[in-house]
């Protein structure tokens, strides 16, 4: 799902009415919450709340909105802590901080109406043709909300939905709050179609495929497909790619750091389970090099960028899958770019997955996640590539192995884990790991000679991003300059904002530098 958030404001109609709606919204939600908690079924449920709010200004869509969204928030919080206006903002309230009319305020929830493209595209919501006027209609009452005009690809993308959807052909979900209006709709709604093939024809056909699932109750004998109305050439949407031939025995593999993001290109014709067998074909190593006071809006284009490029990467090899790692939680980060770090942690492990596996989907690749310990240690320890690249590397590995443990070409029992092979190991750390049996015992025999070495005779096993003292930053925390030996180094985007890539220009073994 693509979302597009924009701010809106009332230009017809009482705000009051607004107010009222995702009041009453949000305690459906809250109500339905703690209903979940009994194991009361989804039709239980919208069934209570539909006598409990009867009568009080919200329709039975809504209430249904409510419900579902009330069993997600249960999945999330299964044991029912949740506190709707935060555990903050209510120990403030206690210590009288914030008055009750704020409280409640807080405790308001966005309103959700979920997509209906027979209805065109939703029960509430309707979009101008130009994108420009939204009309939102409950119960007979009627509010038109004025959006801003926008630029760039959301300029062309949100007349094609209002079109797309007029039409019965899409399902669009809105999320109003108090100032920004959230439009969800598949992307893959905006796909290239073949000449004379409707939208519905092609999820029919891929229904009955079985590469999508059938949503709803089954139709009926009598079922008539709904009268569609034409919209002309037919809107595609900016990120979508032509599909590839790919090489199913190659992937990219990403590994994800809080300022640098690597990608590495592999292939195994012969053993997934084997290092030996994995061959690096190319990588590609990405810095942010941000400012410590970078805005959400330079994070995200950032990240858009990268992914544009690593679509790009993926399809000039060939490679039909892309492997990332599995998000590990919060990580510890300290230094003066701490509160940096963290957001680009944050970032980079939710949206940074959703953006790519966004455009995977447009460009007709698949994105697998997997569970990735040890995969720094035994990348680094293999593959002749900067240290993200060398744990992408074997994040893709560990992908392909993966799609072969579903399909059934490798025993579930032998895991992602490669097999133990000492002999591939290429670099100072190799005695150490001749000792062990298993890669995780290798990991732990180096981490406890690294332990027992003053840190300034420590040396590392993971490969350097730049070489020793080319690194270097402006005030703000900017990365100015950077050099890595056999690698280029060129901009990501325009030349006055942040953000560098090396790509190898030559091959031959990396050196090994201190660990710092």
């Amino acid at each position: 799902m693509q979302t597009i958030s924009i701010p809106y404001g009332i230009v017809d109609g009482d705000p009051e009415h607004l107010t009222l709606w995702r009041r009453l919204y949000a305690a459906a939600v809250r109500s339905g919450y703690r209903a979940a908690g009994s194991g009361a079924s989804e039709k239980d449920i919208r069934d209570g709340l539909k006598q409990r709010f009867a009568g009080q200004g919200i329709d039975a869509w809504l209430l249904h909105c409510a419900t579902r969204e009330a069993l997600a928030l249960r999945k999330r919080v299964p044991d029912g802590s949740m506190v709707f206006g935060g555990k903050k903002n209510l120990e403030r309230r206690r210590k009288g901080l914030i008055t009750n009319a704020e409280w409640k305020a807080l405790r308001l929830r966005p309103m959700t109406s979920l997509g209906d493209s027979f209805q065109k595209g939703n029960r509430h919501f309707r979009l101008s043709p130009d994108g420009r006027r939204c009309e939102l209609m409950v119960l007979g009452t009627k509010l038109v909300l004025a959006l801003p005009a926008l630029v760039g690809k959301w300029a062309k993308i949100l007349p094609a939905v209002a079109r797309s959807a007029a039409a019965k052909e899409m399902n669009v979900t809105f999320r109003i709050g108090s100032k920004m209006l959230d439009i969800s709709f598949d992307e893959m709604d905006l796909r290239k179609l073949a000449p004379g093939v409707t939208l519905r024809a092609t999820k029919d056909a891929e229904i009955a495929a079985g590469t999508r699932l059938r949503r709803g109750r089954p139709r009926s004998d009598n079922y008539v497909v709904p009268k569609l109305t034409s919209i002309g050439e037919r809107f595609v949407h900016p990120e979508w790619r032509n599909p590839i031939g790919a090489v199913i025995t190659r992937v990219l593999g990403i590994d994800l750091n809080p300022d640098w993001i690597g990608a590495a290109v592999v292939e195994n014709r012969v053993d997934l389970t084997k290092l030996s067998a994995t061959t690096l074909l190319t990588h590609k190593l990405f810095h942010l090099g941000l400012e410590s006071d970078a805005s959400d809006e330079s994070v995200r284009e950032m990240l858009a960028k990268i992914c544009d490029q690593l679509i790009s990467l993926a399809r000039a090899w060939h490679c039909g899958v892309i492997s990332m790692e599995q998000g590990l939680g919060k990580l510890r980060s300290g230094g003066r770019n701490r509160a940096l770090n963290r957001k680009l942690n944050f970032w980079a492990r939710t949206v940074f997955e959703q953006m790519l596996r966004r455009r995977c989907a447009l460009a007709g690749l698949t994105l697998e996640l997997v569970w990735s310990a040890y995969s720094t240690t035994i990348g680094n320890l293999t593959f002749p590539a900067p240290d993200a690249c060398a744990a992408a590397a074997e994040i893709g590995r560990r992908g392909l192995a993966l799609r072969a443990i579903r399909a059934g070409a490798i025993p579930p029992e032998q895991g992602l884990l490669p097999v133990f092979e000492p002999e591939t190991v290429s670099i100072p750390w190799k005695d150490e790991v001749q000792l062990a049996t298993t890669w995780v015992e290798a990991h732990g025999r180096i981490k406890t000679a690294q332990a027992a070495i003053p840190r300034e005779r420590r040396v590392g096993y993971r490969r350097p991003h730049h070489d020793a003292g080319t690194l270097r930053r402006d005030p703000t925390g900017r990365t100015t300059e950077l050099a890595l030996s056999g690698h280029a180094v060129v901009r990501i985007g325009h030349k006055h904002r942040p953000g560098l890539a090396l790509k190898p220009v030559t091959t031959g073994a990396m050196r090994v530098s201190a660990s710092t």
